[in-house]
């Protein structure tokens, strides 16, 4: 596997994983009363991880597939339809989760990802690949934080490796979300089976409650200066992220989130990510049809194993 499909390969799956978890823990408790800016930060990452279930599946049905797709800038489209299992029901004192992605479309099929998150937050994760052309499992490093995402508009740090502790946070206040989400538009002759079931723009979170957190980087290395996120004050889901250098949007990330109906409102999963960027015509996709996400579900703990790694695969 040459080095420019190995990083699309992590790429691909820190859009799956979303971020590997920081230290936040699973058990954290819901706010009570009006959360300061930091709270509101770490109960963001309880959400992106669904810390508020056990496990987390989310497979194809017929031509139905959750996908991610990457809009480049002369108008060509890449999409990998994926299947992708969450554990985080380990109670050992140092798994904290693990995280299965199984590509099912275009030049990854048959790939499969397994990453394990420690509890130990200075520790890095472990990534291993089953590679169909090898019919080999291989371990790979975490990748730089700045790096592009398989030639995405957005980074690995934007994906998984960004943790609450690496931004500074401060609460800017309270309004309504303005509008609707956006999402990837496609000419009719892009659309195959994988994109035929792409989410149109979301407009259920317009007019919601949020908090409008801004979040400074540590590291300006990264790219931008700080974000603007936009939080529903009931399920601390993320809807959007306004990226800025300087006074410039660099870039926008809508998130459409999905109530699992549990008693804790942070038990929400993604309907779909959307990035575009501003400077450029790159834009990403992320989606999920509705209807192939469970949650808590009976699920054999070898699955989340080497072996099971190249079982599923097969």
């Amino acid at each position: 596997m040459g080095i420019r499909t190995t990083a699309l390969l992590l790429g691909l799956s820190g859009l799956l994983w979303a971020a590997c978890p920081a230290a936040v823990e699973k058990e954290l408790p819901y706010p009570a009363g009006r959360p300061d800016a930091d709270t509101i930060a770490r109960n963001v990452y309880f959400v992106n991880h669904a810390y508020a279930v056990r496990n987390l599946v989310q497979e194809r049905e017929g031509n139905r597939a959750p996908s991610t797709l990457i809009k480049a800038a002369d108008g060509s489209v890449r999409a990998y339809a994926f299947e992708r299992f969450l554990n985080n029901e380990y109670h050992d004192g140092v798994v904290k989760a693990r995280d299965l992605a199984v590509f099912r479309s275009g030049n990854l099929r048959g790939t499969g990802i397994l990453t394990t998150v420690y509890e130990d937050d200075a520790r890095r994760q472990d990534f291993w690949a089953w590679l169909p052309s090898l019919h080999k499992v291989r371990r790979y490093a975490e990748p730089p934080l700045n790096d592009s995402w398989g030639g995405s508009n957005l980074t690995y740090g934007d994906l998984y490796l960004r943790k609450p502790e690496h931004e500074t946070h401060e609460l800017l206040g309270q309004e309504t979300f303005p509008d609707c989400l956006g999402s990837l538009e496609l000419r009719g002759d892009l659309r195959d089976a994988v994109t035929t079931h792409m989410p149109e723009p979301r407009c259920d979170q317009k007019g919601r409650p949020v908090y409008r957190l801004k979040s400074t980087t540590r590291f300006p290395e990264w790219g931008y200066d700080y974000r603007i996120q936009y939080v529903d004050t009931a399920s601390f889901a993320d809807y959007r992220s306004v990226y800025y250098k300087g006074d410039r949007v660099l870039k926008v990330v809508d998130k459409d989130w999905v109530s699992m109906g549990l008693p804790d409102p942070r038990g929400q999963y993604a309907r779909y990510w959307y990035a575009r960027s501003l400077d450029t015509p790159v834009e990403s996709l992320y989606a999920v049809p509705d209807g192939l996400t469970r949650w808590n579900v009976e699920v054999d703990p070898s699955l989340w194993t080497e072996e099971g790694l190249t079982r599923i695969t097969r």
